[in-house]
């Protein structure tokens, strides 16, 4: 696997954590009320990890992006407009005079990569990252490469794009709960995180694949990823 890839090989290896998780589930099985208080335990603390998961492979998936973005751009023309229009309004808002030759040259991929260095500390720094749902995902890969409402790549079949954005915020407000109030609305059983397992891992897959092709077009149309295959046996 590419080192631009690591999102996904990352994304892997921490879902382990959560099937370790499972294991214990199986072994421990049904029994008593201590038993059974066991088990609610381990689905609250899986419930916590998927969505840390997810948060860390955006968070990766952004920054190897806009990594790639650079590394294939021989000039500022191929950067995307969305990008060297936030810039230039920095430039513009600038209180040094001097600031537009900073892009002279190649001082662009400098200029750049303080974009980007100041993107992810606004959104994955700041304390909002840890409810990474649709519209901050959407305004962080919009702000880092240009693309534009990544979200509409998330639906397959039987799974519309407003179905999934919505199961997403569940999730995320089902996380919040358990970090918070420790407690549920509802009770959360193994089926649960089975399926919100399953449904990360698709969503990730998802993700990937649009933010690939969106930095294929912007490199003459040359793959700069694998295409991910979603498989119901992820690990």
């Amino acid at each position: 696997m590419s080192s631009s890839e690591k999102h996904l090989e990352n994304l892997r290896k921490n879902i382990k954590d959560i099937h370790q998780l499972l294991d214990l589930h199986k072994k421990i099985g049904g029994g008593g009320s201590g038993r059974r208080y066991g088990l609610k335990v381990l689905n609250k603390s899986a419930i916590v990890l998927l969505v840390a998961c997810w948060e860390a492979f955006i968070e990766d998936l952004a920054s190897n992006a806009f990594e790639v973005l650079i590394t294939n751009s021989k000039n500022i023309s191929s950067i995307p407009s969305k990008i060297k229009s936030n810039v230039a309004e920095k430039i513009k808002a600038s209180k040094n005079d001097l600031a537009m030759w900073d892009l002279a040259e190649t001082g662009w991929q400098a200029v750049l990569e303080k974009h980007k260095q100041n993107i992810l500390k606004e959104y994955i720094e700041g304390s909002s990252f840890n409810t990474p749902k649709e519209k901050l995902i959407n305004n962080l890969f919009k702000n880092i490469i240009g693309l534009r409402k990544l979200s509409n790549c998330w639906q397959w079949q039987s799974a519309p794009q407003k179905n999934t954005a919505k199961k997403l915020e569940i999730l995320i407000i089902l996380r919040g709960e358990i970090a918070h109030r420790v407690s549920t609305k509802k009770s959360i059983v193994k089926d649960d995180v089975v399926d919100l397992l399953d449904f990360i891992y698709r969503l990730a897959t998802k993700t990937h694949n649009c933010v690939n092709n969106f930095l294929t077009k912007h490199n003459n149309n040359k793959k700069v990823w694998r295409t991910a295959i979603y498989k119901k046996s992820f690990i």
